[in-house]
């Protein structure tokens, strides 16, 4: 898999070609895959739904081409995320209210649960497509798409002239950094 940049307008308007991202087969079909600005690991825990994501924020979406079926599979894996999630939480549940035997079949049942969410999470983040914003809100990298669309977005948009930073994670600005006097 390979990754291509994009500007953020080019990907809020969908002016990517008509080449599935996931597969590089030509398609008409566009779907809004989220952009995230989080770093790699707190990505993926976002993913799995283990890491919240800030919700007053505005989290922009790329519109891309796939094939209904590339769709499909990243609409399952949600659900089947969302899915592990409720049912981890009823089992929490179950095992606070019941004792005996029967919290040991369900702590058993919770962990299988919660190992079927981690495997699920591991591959939807590994297996979708990645919009990542960088640090200046200009440049959308798109990660984990097909060769064949990268050469295609490649040809009819425009690149940054040097590489774009993406996040590393939250930083806040000293008042020494930024000049300001030290006041003891």
């Amino acid at each position: 898999m390979s990754q291509v940049w994009i500007g953020v307008e080019d990907g809020l308007r969908g002016s990517v070609p008509a080449r599935c991202a996931k597969t590089g087969t030509r398609c008409i079909t566009r779907r809004p895959v989220p952009a995230s600005d989080l770093p790699t690991g707190l990505e993926w825990l976002a993913w799995t739904g283990l890491w919240p994501r800030i919700r007053g924020r505005e989290q922009p979406h790329v519109v891309l081409s796939m094939l209904p079926w590339v769709h499909t599979a990243h609409v399952a894996l949600v659900r089947a995320r969302d899915a592990t999630a409720a049912a981890a939480l009823v089992l929490l549940v179950l095992v606070v209210a019941l004792d005996g035997a029967a919290r040991a079949t369900v702590w058993t049942a919770l962990l299988a649960v919660l190992a079927i969410k981690v495997l699920v999470g591991l591959v939807g983040s590994l297996w979708a497509v990645r919009a990542r914003v960088d640090q200046t809100g200009d440049w959308v990298l798109l990660d984990r798409v097909h060769a064949e669309f990268v050469a295609a977005t490649e040809a009819v948009t425009d690149r940054p002239e040097t590489v774009p930073a993406l996040s590393t994670r939250a930083t806040v600005p000293s008042p020494r950094a930024a000049g300001a006097p030290a006041s003891d």
